[in-house]
């Protein structure tokens, strides 16, 4: 049914694009030739409609061109995290029964040491570089080996073709089984419902792994027939670097403008970094007509500045691996509620429920139930989790929700224990069983604590058993779970809160860990770096400072931080990076952006950066206000309590002119904050537009008196000026245009 698809897609379209991956163009006729070679090849290697093959891969080419060859010889795949662990892998492989895997030279050397342990006849296909005991990927495609598969066109077959590992509440991860039916079935409910046309162009920057990337971008693009740009993965010395996407935002908006994308799927942290990023280029993405986002909440003010900075509402969508997508918000760009996933799919149905299974009234919030054709047909050798989530038709993905008026889903929260690290679902307890496997640890309690930005901090509860230590701890975790699963915070207690009937506490838990500095210490950093007038003495402070905080985070010595060696290198990952982020936030005192890590990737940049933030500005800012200077607009930019403070200090507000007090009343609070976008019913001031003052004014001081003197400053549209009509009725929905009108 799959490779149906894609053959059907080639028939129509054989010279249309398929996939962009940096400069490989691959066309629709390319990319089913491709999948028809190496399935033939995977056959003359033995491969079966009863084996399973693991794809341990990066974004790639490859990834999809072995998907659909697997899918076509009716074989089943394991989609992995390339990111897994040894003893995480060990068992994704053990329990799905994999005949070969398909990866990179590093996962092959994985896999190579696994094989003996494990005791499989398992088979290592490497798609770049040279392993010893691995077949080239180039080499199976190129065997010329017999077309045997009877027919590209059959139908008919709904065997299992997908399995996925899913966190969850039971300890490890579970296997969930889909066949080709339930793919084909969520691809179709995906496009009668956004209306997604071969016309369109993906961008996929979330992992084809996962369900999100795998069903909203790569399924659904061949289904359309449409094009699917792929990140490119960054290879160095002939190894995959996983590069935090933080630090690829310029290039995500480079490549999206020049491929002219129309659909972007990402997850709130990505939107984050794309939205504060910093701007180098006035960047357009003018193409972008659905931009959605699934995985976790999306924070307001993530909504908010994306919007506001690139004119493009993100809608949530809401879906599991279970089942795919499942609602999607696609309300008018004008009556767009940030925090709602929509309506149902087409052929979905969702309903909530109280405890006795009966729909609760709008407005009250419930358990979500599923009912659709893509829904898996279950957890793999797990029969009475089954019978729990499977009731009645329905499937029941433990989430909390409720429904307005309208029928849009709001999801309020979880209703099993799941901590979510910012789109990436961690069972507590599986963290648990790593810890509780450590010889001196007695107990392990693992539970989320609110982020300062969104998602949740892991957080580790110990009960030692003799002499342990973080550090002790982190590094055996290291080296048996993935890093986004790795406990941040780390406490130790002499016992487990027990309610009385000897249940876990663990809202008594929540309460984050002590930083590792006072109030006290900050206090006393930033007088030390007031007082320092050398800049080379506040650079070496900062150094020092922020060498002390990734100590802390990567639990090594402050002294085997280098000052110019890349962070990635050193270990700081998209979660730790964050958490630095906020250290520096918290201890200075500044706002800083989400990809602040990433655009100074040194300890020696980073300082350097926010000793210019800090103290550089002070004698531009003073001397531009003095000369009365007009580019001064530039200062609502910088960290309201650094301009409050300088203005206030340097310069006195009877000197100012009105523009400048103005400047001053924003900064104290007296105006509206910058770029807040709530609707409330006080007058609208449109101040101007272009380059020209409306009402005849001629300065900045004359339109504030305009408007202080509540004076009409809107006209008609004059006949000279450009058609603004041609504007309206516009595709894309992230046209904001008002239509002309006097008072």
């Amino acid at each position: 049914m799959l490779f149906h698809i894609l053959a059907s897609r080639t028939r129509q379209s054989p010279e249309k694009t398929a996939l962009v991956y940096g400069t490989a163009r691959i066309r629709y006729a390319d990319l089913y030739e491709q999948v028809r070679a190496f399935s033939n090849g995977l056959r003359a290697c033995g491969l079966t409609s009863s084996d399973a093959v693991a794809l341990l891969l990066p974004n790639c080419p490859e990834f999809i061109i072995s998907f659909y060859a697997i899918a076509r010889l009716h074989a089943s795949i394991v989609a992995l995290n390339n990111l897994l662990q040894k003893q995480e892998l060990r068992y994704c492989l053990q329990d799905s029964r994999v005949r070969m895997v398909i990866t990179t030279v590093q996962g092959a050397e994985i896999c190579h040491q696994l094989r003996s342990e494990l005791k499989q006849p398992i088979e290592l296909i490497v798609i770049d570089g040279v392993h010893h005991a691995a077949t080239s990927f180039s080499d199976v495609m190129h065997s010329r080996a017999a077309d045997t598969v009877a027919s590209d066109t059959d139908m008919t077959y709904d065997g299992p073709v997908l399995y996925q590992y899913s966190s969850g509440s039971t300890g490890r991860p579970k296997r969930i089984e889909r066949t080709q039916r339930n793919l084909v079935r969520e691809t179709e409910n995906f496009l009668a419902t956004t209306q997604v046309t071969s016309t369109d162009t993906f961008c996929c920057v979330v992992p084809l792994f996962h369900a999100h990337g795998l069903g909203n971008c790569m399924l659904a693009a061949i289904g359309a027939g449409a094009t699917l740009v792929i990140l490119e993965r960054i290879v160095r010395d002939g190894l995959t670097i996983d590069v935090p996407f933080p630090a690829r935002c310029h290039e995500v908006l480079q490549l999206m403008e020049r491929e002219q994308v129309t659909v972007f799927a990402g997850v709130p942290y990505i939107f984050a970094a794309l939205a504060e990023a910093v701007q180098e280029r006035n960047t357009q993405l003018a193409s972008v007509h659905l931009c959605f986002s699934a995985g976790n909440f999306l924070a307001k003010p993530t909504f908010d500045l994306f919007w506001q900075r690139f004119g493009v509402p993100i809608r949530q969508q809401y879906g599991c691996t279970e089942a795919g997508s499942v609602t999607i918000n696609l309300e008018d760009a004008k009556d767009l509620h940030f925090d709602a996933v929509g309506l149902p799919m087409k052929n979905v149905a969702v309903i909530v429920i109280d405890d006795a299974m009966r729909e609760v009234p709008d407005g009250v919030i419930g358990e979500i139930a599923i009912r659709s054709e893509a829904l898996t047909t279950g957890y793999c050798d797990m029969e009475e989790l089954n019978r729990r989530v499977f009731r009645d038709g329905y499937f029941f993905p433990g989430d909390l929700g409720r429904k307005d008026e309208h029928g849009k889903l709001y999801i309020t929260g979880r209703k099993r224990v799941i901590i979510d690290t910012g789109g990436r679902k961690v069972d507590p307890l599986e963290v648990e069983d790593v810890l509780a496997s450590h010889p001196q640890v007695a107990e392990a309690v693992v539970v989320g604590v609110p982020g300062q930005y969104g998602g949740e901090v892991i957080k580790a509860v110990i009960v030692p058993r003799g002499e342990c230590t973080e550090q002790e701890l982190i590094a055996y975790c290291r080296e048996r779970m993935a890093s986004y699963k790795m406990p941040r915070l780390i406490e130790f207690r002499q016992a487990i809160p027990l309610s009385p009937l000897g249940k876990i506490l663990r809202k008594d838990l929540t309460q984050p860990v002590p930083l590792n500095w006072s109030e006290a210490d900050t206090q006393a950093l930033r007088e030390v770096l007031s007082a320092t007038s050398s800049r080379e003495q506040r650079l070496t402070h900062l150094q020092r400072h922020l060498q002390k905080q990734l100590a802390s985070l990567l639990y090594i010595d402050p002294s085997h931080v280098p000052t110019r060696k890349p962070f990635g290198e050193i270990g700081l990952d998209s979660v730790s990076a964050v958490e630095l982020r906020n250290r520096i936030e918290i201890t200075l005192g500044l706002h800083c952006s989400a990809t602040l890590i990433w655009s100074y990737p040194t300890i020696g940049s980073l300082a350097s950066h926010l000793n210019e933030r800090m103290f550089e500005n002070e004698q531009t800012i003073v001397q531009a206000l003095q000369e009365n200077d007009a580019s001064t607009l530039w200062i609502e930019q910088l960290p309201n309590d650094e301009v409050r403070k300088l203005l206030a200090e340097y310069v006195p507000t009877e000197k100012l002119s009105l523009e400048r007090r103005r400047l001053l009343a924003l900064h104290n609070g007296q105006s509206q904050q910058r770029g807040k976008t709530d609707r409330t019913s006080e007058p609208l001031a449109i101040i101007g537009m272009s380059c020209r003052f409306p009402g005849g004014v001629t300065t900045p001081e004359a339109l504030w008196q305009l408007l202080c003197e509540q004076q009409d400053a809107i006209i008609e549209v004059p006949d000279t000026r450009w058609d603004i009509n041609a504007f309206h009725g516009c595709r894309s929905i992230r046209s904001l245009f008002f239509w002309p009108f006097s008072s």
